[in-house]
């Protein structure tokens, strides 16, 4: 499903941005340091493409242990 299909269906899509970009330099020295370890929150089925936005919301309404999903654009 493409963002322009979404017009002509009934979805709600609600996204948030809940920190501020001065905040990236910290965050990214904490990864690079190893501070912050990424793999518990992204496992390999976290990170989909655009054409598996549909049946990946349809497996979270009943979540396991998910706790972020990203969606690549360029898989």
């Amino acid at each position: 499903m493409l963002p322009a299909d979404w017009r002509t269906r009934d979805l709600e899509l609600t996204t948030t941005f809940a920190f501020k970009p001065e905040w990236w330099p910290e965050c990214y020295k904490l990864l690079e340091s190893g501070a912050v370890r990424v793999e518990p929150m992204l496992k390999g089925d976290s990170i989909i493409s655009l054409d598996d936005i549909e049946p990946t919301f349809k497996r979270l309404f009943k979540p396991a242990d998910e706790i972020k999903m990203v969606v690549d654009f360029e898989k």
